[in-house]
């Protein structure tokens, strides 16, 4: 049979086309495969969502873990005196980032004892360059102490307790050292931060970075050390109301946070783990 006749043979067509089918259903067939395992393989679309270990116990955050298929790795240390000895103070990635099974969540906890660091000399340095030089030795600005003086938020003193600290004095790790800053002798206003929705450590850096002061604290509804270290601020004074609030150089601003209502048997189930 030439080439024309077979072209009008419908048994030619017929199997032909099967031929075409297999073929087409076994590539397919392949292609599934190949998806499934891939998508197995890489956990595609399956992912945990990263519990808060804030205020927790290594013990008690351990268990969290290991329930969620999560490892915790303890990458540093440092002291706050109103958390817990040994809890969590910090946690990266943040809590409720989406990551895949068996993802490291690295750790700062709150020392059981206060290391002991030696104190910078930062007298003469812009306020800045001081700051960023305390939190390198494992220091904290406390206190900004305005004086007159022509050299604007420049550091005419260190303090520590009430009296004048000298470079090379041990003190532990965590420590708030005061400074005593010039006026500039000129405007002493400076931009009002608006806290709203901060937690007490992000507002207080922020108002440190804005050259104010930490005043009074209340904090609502915190059952837990973790409640107090997740309050937000909702109100402060003096009180934000747009990009032209001002206040004093080293002026103190009072926060009211509250923690996320909960309760007892929520708060009991953030500390007891069904296993």
């Amino acid at each position: 049979m030439d080439l024309k006749e077979k072209l009008k043979d419908s048994a030619f067509w017929k199997r032909n086309l099967i031929r075409v089918g297999k073929f087409a259903g076994f590539y397919l067939v392949v292609f599934i495969v190949l998806a499934l395992f891939l998508r197995i393989y890489t956990h595609h679309g399956q992912t945990i969502s990263v519990p808060d270990f804030k205020g927790l116990k290594m013990s008690r955050a351990q268990q969290i873990a290991k329930h969620e298929n999560l490892q915790l790795q303890i990458i540093d240390s440092t002291f706050i005196d109103y958390m817990p000895k040994g809890s969590i103070v910090d946690q990266n990635p943040r809590p409720g980032t989406h990551v895949k099974k068996n993802r490291t969540i690295f750790i700062t906890t709150n020392a059981f004892n206060r290391a002991k660091v030696s104190v910078p000399k930062i007298v003469g340095l812009s306020y800045r360059q001081g700051k960023a030089t305390l939190e390198m030795h494992g220091l904290r600005v406390g206190q900004l102490i305005y004086r007159p003086d022509f050299a604007k938020n420049n550091i005419l003193k260190q303090m520590f307790e009430g009296q004048e600290i000298a470079e090379g004095t041990l003190v532990d790790k965590g420590s708030s050292i005061d400074l005593v800053l010039g006026d500039g002798h000129g405007n002493n206003a400076t931009p009002l931060p608006d806290l709203k929705g901060m937690t007490q450590f992000e507002a207080t850096n922020e108002l440190n970075n804005a050259y104010l002061n930490v005043g009074n604290v209340v904090i609502e509804n915190a059952a837990t050390a973790a409640d107090s270290m997740n309050a937000r601020v909702y109100r402060q004074e003096p009180a934000y109301f747009g990009s032209g609030a001002r206040a004093t150089l080293g002026g103190r601003v009072d926060l009211w946070l509250r923690a996320e209502s909960r309760t007892e048997t929520e708060i009991g189930e953030s500390i007891n783990l069904d296993e």
